[in-house]
């Protein structure tokens, strides 16, 4: 049996249903009709122009609850080994027996790429977090007794902050590419009036089509 954290009783869940649906679809659709703008660049020094640098990564809220993260990013500025660029992201990961969570987020990144192919990094964003406990979950009904109801889920804010390390895929037979790991710290605001820290780690590839 799942309950509601303090502060999402399940009564103002379902008052609530509505804006939290809008809210969200609407945050979707925009972060969705973003990426192919941010998509339109060279992703990779040395790399041709292309229509879709295009990230995929395993993506494990506590290390081990899995989930996965689908984004892109977009070169803001670049000087020889130095690169800014911006990201958006979004995926999802599930945390057995307490919450799925759902996200959005777009920030701002630096990259240090070394002539041998190796790459450090490290970034900050903020995006939308959404969670639906990871259980059954029962409400106060008539009669003194209590019943199952429906999780629509609750809304918070996602800053982020994250570092990273990077190889050169073109030994893969993906020129222009990079595998990656990253260590993100992420919170979850409001989560009963406060803020609850996550840390997730990512494993992936950028990869560009050519």
């Amino acid at each position: 049996m799942a309950a509601p954290p303090s502060g999402g009783h399940d009564a103002c869940l379902l008052k609530e249903a509505p804006l939290l649906r809008v809210l969200a679809a609407s945050t979707l659709l925009v972060g969705l009709g973003g990426l192919p703008a941010l998509a339109a660049t060279d992703p990779m020094p040395g790399a041709p122009r292309v229509g879709l640098p295009l990230t995929i990564a395993y993506f494990g809220e506590t290390v081990t609850h899995p989930g996965l993260l689908v984004g892109t990013e977009h070169k803001a500025w670049e000087a020889g080994w130095h690169r800014a660029f911006l990201a958006a992201n979004m995926g999802g990961y599930r945390h057995p027996g307490n919450h799925t969570g759902l996200f959005l987020d777009g920030g701002l990144g630096y990259r240090l790429t070394l002539p041998v192919g190796l790459s450090l990094e490290a970034m900050a964003g903020l995006g939308y977090l959404h969670t639906v406990l990871d259980g059954r979950v029962f409400a106060p009904g008539p009669n003194g007794g209590v019943e199952a109801v429906t999780d629509l889920g609750r809304p918070a804010w996602m800053p982020s902050a994250a570092v990273g390390v990077g190889l050169d895929a073109g030994g893969l037979g993906l020129p222009g590419s990079r595998v990656f790991t990253r260590l993100q710290l992420f919170g979850q605001y409001p989560f009963n009036t406060y803020v609850l820290p996550h840390v997730a780690l990512q494993v992936g590839l950028t990869w560009n089509a050519q």
